[in-house]
């Protein structure tokens, strides 16, 4: 293992990327295979940020632009958003802006910026509280952004904020999971081109120590720790584990994970390093019962590679502020 690299912090340029020019209300096309009515889940994808309701017939964009994580308080939205990917730079040259807003009538209303030029991609994201909770994916560290005291910030205000993992340098951390006691992380370790499998990190907030469980997974996306199981994507081996066991396994990469009481919601990519493949591949959303047996499928052409998957209403047991969620 090896202490994290020094970050320079602050990128030069203005990448504040928010007006109305991103929001979108562009239908899209789907397939949809299966009996479930009661469907209303928010996505993000390698185009931009999406929303499918089946009970009210919707299916649309409602922002532009390549996004990974998104999570939510109790009224708002978070996302992040890749500000520069369509120019040809290296993943480290990439700037995230991480924006909120609200959704009314499965719409973008009150969009602003939250966090401002984090260098290179940030993947997943998450709430405890008040909390933002944001892995810096190619630095092994934690940033924790205080939702109470600003509502816009640089990313040089976070450098005090933060937690350092010590930990395989190029561990590429891309999944978070909070609960009162311990941080969950995915470590993706970048397996295609390093060979190592991907980890899951645990970080007690109690003593500050850390523990790693080899997940013998490769290049494993998502974290949930609930009712006593662990689940997560072994993504290219299109495997979704509870604790040791596979319960799912599909053709295509598995990464975007949410669980309501009785549904398991779970993205499915096309397996392909070449980008502008995974700009306009198909993509699906498999949806499964609590034991992983498939009850129905979502299928979105030329969508591109499914990043992220979250309920837009009731209970979601991948966001760590679920408790919160829920009362609503």
């Amino acid at each position: 293992m090896s202490i994290p690299r020094t970050i320079s912090y602050g990128i030069v340029g203005n990448y504040n990327d928010v007006s109305g020019k991103n929001i979108s209300n562009r239908n899209i096309d789907h397939n949809f295979d299966g009996d479930e009515d009661d469907i209303s889940i928010i996505y993000s994808s390698s185009k931009g940020i999406f929303v499918f309701d089946k009970k009210n017939n919707i299916s649309k964009q409602i922002l532009k632009g390549h996004s990974y994580g998104i999570t939510r308080s109790t009224n708002d939205w978070f996302a992040q958003r890749t500000v520069n990917r369509s120019q040809p730079l290296p993943k480290h040259k990439r700037v995230s802006n991480i924006v909120r807003f609200r959704i009314k009538k499965f719409s973008v209303i009150e969009l602003s910026t939250v966090i401002l030029g984090l260098q290179g991609e940030i993947h997943q994201i998450d709430l405890i509280g008040e909390q933002l909770y944001v892995p810096y994916t190619g630095y092994n560290q934690i940033l924790i952004y205080d939702l109470n005291k600003n509502s816009y910030k640089r990313v040089t205000d976070l450098c005090s904020n933060k937690i350092e993992l010590s930990i395989y340098e190029h561990s590429h951390l891309n999944s978070i999971y909070v609960d009162n006691n311990f941080i969950y992380c995915i470590a993706h370790n970048r397996t295609a081109h390093t060979n190592r499998s991907s980890e899951l990190i645990r970080y007690s907030k109690l003593d500050k120590t850390i523990s790693i469980q080899d997940l013998n997974a490769h290049s494993a996306h998502n974290i949930i720790n609930i009712n006593g199981s662990i689940y997560f994507c072994d993504s290219n081996n299109n495997k979704l584990f509870r604790d040791n066991n596979v319960i799912f396994q599909s053709k295509k990469l598995l990464r975007g994970l949410s669980m309501t009481d009785d549904r398991i919601y779970v993205g499915g990519s096309e397996i392909d390093f070449i980008e502008n493949k995974r700009y306009s591949s198909d993509a699906t959303i498999y949806i499964l019962d609590t034991g992983g047996n498939q009850v129905g499928q979502l299928d979105f052409p030329g969508l591109g590679n499914i990043y992220e998957i979250r309920q837009l209403n009731g209970v979601d047991y991948s966001l760590s502020n679920w408790r919160n969620n829920a009362k609503e």
